[in-house]
C-alpha cells in the first residue's frame, strides 16, 4: 500500500537550523533556515537545479534515470557543509569537515546503484538523502553509542554490521554499511521515505504496517530527514 505523505509536528522548533550549499563551479553559498516549520516540503528550484518534489515511485523509466545519472556521476565537486543542531542555549553538534567530505566520498561510490533507479532518485538526490540520514542518526558523531547499542555516524546495530560486513567502529566502514543498508531499503520499498522508515524500525514494521509505521521515533525520523534533504536540494 502506498503511503501518502503527511507533514508532522515541527521538529526543529527552538533551533536554528542552517545549512550552507556550496556548488562547485562558483556558486555562492547560501542558507536556508528549518526553523519556519515541515509543511512546505516541495523542493523548489536551487544551486542544484533541482524545481520539484523529491520523485515518487516509478517517476522516472530507465532511460531518463541514466540520462540522470550519468549527468550527476559527472558532476563531481559538489560540496555541502551544515551547521545541524545549533539552539538559543549554545551551539549543537555540527560535521567536521573530514566527515562531511569522507561523507560525500562515500555516497560518490554509490551513484551507479540501481537502488537509485529502483527508488526514482537521481544521483545528486541519493547524496542529499544519505547525507541527511547521517546528520539525523548522529549528528556527524562517529562515535555515537544509542542505548540500545546502535553504533558511529550511520546508527548500525552491531548484527547488522556484521551482515553487512563492515566494522562498525571504523567511521568509513561505517558509512559503507549505512550506504548499502539504505539502498537496500530503497531498492526493496521504491521510496525515500519508506526506505527512511526501514532504515530506522526495520524493513519488517514497514511491510506489517503497509507503510510507515505508526512509532513517533520512526515517524519523527522520515520526517527530519526528508525536510534536511528536500532543504539541501532547495533555496528560499
Amino acid at each position: 500500500m502506498t503511503q501518502r505523505w503527511s507533514p508532522f509536528p515541527d521538529l526543529t522548533r527552538g533551533a536554528g537550523l542552517a545549512l550552507w550549499l556550496m556548488a562547485a563551479q562558483g556558486a555562492v553559498a547560501e542558507v536556508i533556515d528549518l526553523g519556519a516549520g515541515t509543511e512546505d516540503l516541495r523542493v523548489r528550484a536551487s544551486v542544484l537545479d533541482f524545481g520539484k518534489e523529491l520523485p515518487k515511485r516509478g517517476d522516472l523509466n530507465g532511460a531518463e534515470f541514466t540520462d540522470k545519472a550519468d549527468a550527476d556521476a559527472d558532476d563531481e565537486g559538489l560540496l555541502v557543509l551544515a551547521s545541524y543542531g545549533t539552539t538559543q542555549k549554545g551551539r549543537g553538534p555540527r560535521g567536521s569537515a573530514e566527515i562531511e567530505h569522507l561523507i560525500l566520498d562515500v555516497g560518490d561510490d554509490y551513484l551507479r546503484h540501481p537502488a537509485l533507479k529502483a527508488a526514482g532518485l537521481s544521483g545528486t538526490e541519493w547524496l542529499a538523502l544519505f547525507r541527511a540520514n547521517i546528520a539525523v542518526e548522529s549528528a556527524f558523531n562517529p562515535n555515537a553509542r544509542s542505548s540500545v547499542g546502535a553504533i558511529g555516524l550511520g546508527q548500525l546495530m552491531p548484527g547488522t554490521a556484521d551482515l553487512l560486513g563492515v566494522d562498525p567502529h571504523d567511521p568509513e566502514d561505517n558509512l559503507h554499511g549505512s550506504a548499502r543498508y539504505l539502498l537496500a531499503q530503497l531498492e526493496d520499498f521504491g521510496a525515500a521515505d519508506l526506505a527512511l522508515a526501514a532504515y530506522n524500525a526495520g524493513p519488517e514494521a514497514v511491510r506489517d504496517y503497509g507503510g510507515i509505521p505508526p512509532y513517533a521515533e520512526t515517524e519523527g525520523h522520515v520526517a527530519k530527514v526528508l525536510r534536511l534533504t528536500n532543504a539541501t536540494l532547495s533555496s528560499e
